[in-house]
């Protein structure tokens, strides 16, 4: 049969098991905090560093020059086509890129009727705002369209 603790003993034992409690607890905070941490700075970082990032280019234009150089593909073509690949390969790799090329110009033209459409509905709402906030400031009231208004052209 085992023996008996005395109070002395289950006392310091009680006062090691706290302590081990006390260290394991504070362990996982600092290992949780550590994780979070690390996340949160990892997440405002990339945050701060984009958001610098849009500044830098809010409000400036954006020009696409896209052209297709028919000679360059009719040159790679017959480079191809010497090298002895047949011309079912070939047709079909010129129109995946030509068709490649006619869907990003019409993403492009769709992209920028939405953005105009987008201005157009919001420039109603920053136009009430400062009507109603300064109804002396009038730079909001164009056709929201990013032309001038009827009134504003002949000056």
């Amino acid at each position: 049969m085992a023996r008996k603790k005395s109070a002395a003993e289950l006392r310091a034992e009680n006062r090691m098991l706290r302590r081990y409690g006390v260290g394991r607890n504070a362990t996982r905070i600092v290992l949780t905090t550590i994780r979070y941490g690390v996340t949160g700075l990892v997440f405002i970082y990339f945050f701060y560093t984009l958001s610098s990032i849009a500044d830098s280019w809010a409000g400036k234009t954006t020009e696409a020059n896209v052209s297709v150089n028919v000679d360059a593909v009719a040159d790679a073509d017959v480079g191809l086509l010497e090298r002895g690949v047949p011309l079912k390969h070939v047709v079909p790799i010129v129109l995946i890129s030509l068709l490649s090329g006619m869907a990003g110009v019409a993403y492009g033209r769709y992209q920028d009727s939405l953005r105009k459409r987008t201005v157009a509905r919001l420039s109603k709402y920053a136009t009430w705002y400062e009507e109603s906030h300064d109804p002396n400031r009038k730079s909001s009231r164009s056709s929201g369209i990013s032309a001038l208004r009827h009134d504003e052209e002949g000056e």
